[in-house]
């Protein structure tokens, strides 16, 4: 007849609890068990519902008009889920099936997942706000809370417009997503192929600042946090030349730090993703090797 169907079964012995038809015409099938009471979201084309079977299935569309949708992903609330449109999110509640936020710009959901005890989700998230003109220009990056909406850090005005922020490169979370890296391009759409500039929002002091590449290079630089947000690397994009250099940079994750020529500081750990600080342990001070100079900026 045309339909699939989507089927939640039990891990622990395949007991099949719900299953919703649905049809494949209408769009690509995207699934999310998320809730405080077991629910499966299913996206299929431009609607979403949210399915329940505690009391028998239940279907409940949510309303709101979502376009194109490319992932579904969890937050810090379990009722609350996070809706990637491909350049814009939604943000909805499965409590009330409505739609409690949304994001006109941001960066790549995907690369903004953090991981803590092996589950992925959303902590904050990286957004771009327009100024409201005609040009939407100037624009401020903002790294928001999108259980609450309640913006957590906001940067100055840049001449860039949202869409060549949020669609050129990523932004990169750390510290359970309150620090954020947010690769900056240039104004005209120049330059090489990776960055030379970075906007970095910190939710913990509730500061921003730009930071530049250490030094020239012909392919530009990648700006990675550390896990724990103290250090930012700064790696240059090398291309098909062997003379391209591979030199490694580290800078404090600080207002007006200067970069670290050399080998990493101790007990580096680097990558993207981190477990929201409790306050519980306090880790380690992190040294640097050898004798490190500071690169003039």
């Amino acid at each position: 007849d045309g339909q699939a169907v989507a089927r939640v079964e039990q891990t622990q012995d395949g007991t099949v609890v719900a299953e919703v038809p649905y049809d494949p015409a209408a769009g690509d099938y995207i699934g999310l068990l998320a809730g405080r009471e077991p629910s499966l979201v299913l996206s299929v084309g431009d609607t979403i519902e949210i399915v329940t079977w505690s009391a028998g299935v239940e279907r409940r569309q949510v309303d709101g008009d979502f376009g194109l949708q490319t992932g579904l992903y969890p937050t810090l609330d379990p009722d609350v889920v996070l809706v990637d449109a491909g350049g814009g999110a939604s943000v909805i509640n499965l409590a009330s099936a409505g739609v409690e936020h949304e994001f006109q710009y941001v960066a790549s959901v995907r690369q903004q997942l953090q991981f803590v005890g092996g589950r992925a989700h959303i902590a904050n998230i990286v957004s771009v706000a327009p100024s409201g003109g005609l040009s939407d220009v100037p624009a401020t990056i903002q790294l928001v809370d999108p259980v609450s909406g309640d913006m957590l850090v906001e940067s100055d005005p840049i001449e860039i417009h949202p869409v060549q922020l949020t669609g050129a490169y990523p932004a990169l979370l750390a510290r359970g997503g309150d620090l954020a890296v947010m690769y900056l391009p240039a104004a005209d759409g120049s330059g090489p192929p990776a960055p030379m500039a970075a906007m970095v929002l910190d939710a913990s002091t509730g500061e921003s600042w730009t930071i530049d590449a250490p030094a020239d290079a012909p392919y530009g630089w990648w700006f990675i946090p550390s896990s724990d947000g103290r250090w930012i690397r700064a790696t240059p994009l090398l291309g098909p030349s062997s003379e391209d250099s591979s030199e490694t940079y580290f800078m404090e994750a600080r207002p007006n730090a200067e970069w670290i020529a050399g080998g990493p500081p101790l007990n580096v750990v680097l990558g993207t993703y981190g477990m929201r600080d409790t306050g519980a342990v306090e880790p380690a001070p992190l040294e640097a090797q050898g004798t490190p100079s500071p690169v003039a900026g």
